[in-house]
């Protein structure tokens, strides 16, 4: 197996400042793999993931060169945000960029969460 790897940036306000201390949860297969938290200007640490190998990817009938991931942000005053199909190629940093939507003050506007599935890469 190759390695590929993942840095998240989480901001709110439309990108206007850094959400420090979001937390940060993986999933592989359903599995959580990690829960971190992001540092105070909204990034987390380089991630390291297994992929499948590079030089298979360009083979016939080898489908998926990547590992797929699903991502959850949370932080208080703002909506929990799962990104589904993060995608990880070998050899490669993976960045993910993330607005936090915050929650508005008024209980008669939606509450809940936001999910959003990454589409697949075309190959």
């Amino acid at each position: 197996m190759d390695k590929g790897y993942l840095e998240i940036f989480v901001y709110g306000g439309r990108e206007l400042f850094p959400a420090e201390f979001a937390e940060i949860y993986i999933k592989k297969d359903g599995i959580l793999t990690e829960h971190i938290v992001t540092n105070e200007v909204g990034q987390s640490p380089k991630l390291e993931y297994e992929t499948p190998p590079k030089a298979e990817s360009t083979s016939p009938g080898f489908n998926i060169p990547y590992t797929s991931l699903d991502v959850t942000i949370s932080k208080e005053g703002f909506y929990t945000t799962t990104i589904s199909n993060v995608q990880i190629f070998p050899d490669v940093i993976s960045r993910l960029n993330t607005e936090l939507v915050p929650i508005p003050d008024d209980p008669n506007l939606p509450q809940g969460n936001l999910n959003y599935i990454s589409n697949s890469q075309a190959l």
